[in-house]
């Protein structure tokens, strides 16, 4: 159970980081029709409680194929996060100044280089609040993971845990240990990243 919450961390942390990159850059250097609506509809996504959202999500993956998945897990988890990663980086990349890529191009850089060499370098402080808030959202899942994910293989490590609580044995001991389990890295996560989680929150929502 910890193994799967700790892969499917990591991938929501990848992957949330990456597309909201490319997002949110096309949002604020690319000009096209209802951008700033596209914006605006992914943070309204947010909103939604996961409560609402795991219900239609798991008869559409029972209907592709997916049930029982971590993909579809996986995909879950984007759906509570790609929407805030967005809604952060595009404050980040609409207070950049276009001139530094343009000196970049003329430099001889491509758009997509000037992007991976002059963009995210700058942005650091908004990637990483971007990770630490994916990883924060699917760590502590628990609603996705009850009702897509129904053998004890594929459990995370919070529905592991919860399925601990018996009405007639309570191991407290496990169950203490498994909630160290859950605590200990998001109480790691926090003691060595928390300046950039401030500096992002501040730079990125704020000015954005």
């Amino acid at each position: 159970n910890f193994l799967n919450s700790v892969l499917m961390a990591m991938a929501t942390i990848v992957v949330a980081t990456t597309l909201s990159s490319f997002i949110a850059y096309g949002a604020t250097r690319l000009r096209f029709r209802g951008k700033t609506t596209l914006v605006a509809s992914m943070l309204f996504a947010y909103m939604f409680p996961p409560l609402m959202l795991v219900i239609p999500m798991s008869a559409i993956f029972r209907a592709i194929g997916l049930t029982d998945s971590l993909w579809a897990l996986l995909i879950a988890h984007m759906a509570i996060s790609l929407p805030l990663a967005v809604w952060l980086l595009w404050g980040f990349f609409k207070t950049m100044p276009f001139e530094l890529e343009e000196a970049a191009m003329v430099d001889g850089c491509s758009r997509l280089q000037a992007f991976f060499r002059v963009v995210l370098p700058l942005a650091l402080p908004g990637l990483l609040t971007v990770a630490i808030f994916s990883f924060l959202l699917s760590w502590g899942d628990y609603v996705f993971g009850l009702v897509l994910i129904m053998s004890d293989e594929q459990k995370t490590l919070p529905v592991g845990l919860a399925s601990m609580l018996g009405s007639n044995d309570l191991r407290w001991g496990d169950i203490m240990a498994g909630a160290t389990l859950i605590v200990l890295p998001l109480f790691v996560t926090f003691v060595f990243l928390y300046r950039y989680f401030v500096a992002g929150l501040a730079q990125g929502a704020l000015k954005g």
